[in-house]
C-alpha cells in the first residue's frame, strides 16, 4: 500500500495493523478501546508509551515505532499480535 492511501483514514474506525503503524511513524497520538479497556499511545520526545485509562504505563518509553509495536503489551499480547488479529474488538478514538 502507498503512503497515500493513508491519508484519509484518521477519522476512520477501521484501522487494521499496515495503517496503526503507518500512524505511528508518522508520529500521531493514538487512542483506542481494546476489550472495552481504554488506552493511549502518546508521541513524546522519549518515545512511544502505553497509557491504560488510568493513565498508567504500560511498558518503557521506546523511540522505534516497530519495535514499540512487539514491545508493548495488553494481557500478554503485542499491539503486533492485536491489531494482525481484528477477531478482537478493537475501537479507534482520535487519531491525533
Amino acid at each position: 500500500m502507498k503512503n497515500n492511501d493513508f491519508i484519509d483514514l484518521s477519522d476512520s474506525n477501521e484501522v487494521n495493523y499496515e495503517v496503526f503503524l503507518f500512524f505511528l511513524k508518522q508520529g500521531r497520538e493514538i487512542e483506542f478501546t481494546y476489550n472495552e479497556e481504554e488506552y493511549f499511545i502518546p508521541n513524546h520526545s522519549e518515545g512511544r508509551v502505553l497509557l491504560n485509562e488510568e493513565g498508567d504505563n504500560l511498558n518503557p518509553y521506546i523511540e522505534d515505532p516497530e519495535e514499540f509495536v512487539i514491545k508493548a503489551k495488553i494481557n500478554g499480547l503485542t499491539l503486533k499480535e492485536i491489531f494482525q488479529n481484528q477477531n478482537d474488538k478493537i475501537e479507534f478514538g482520535t487519531i491525533f
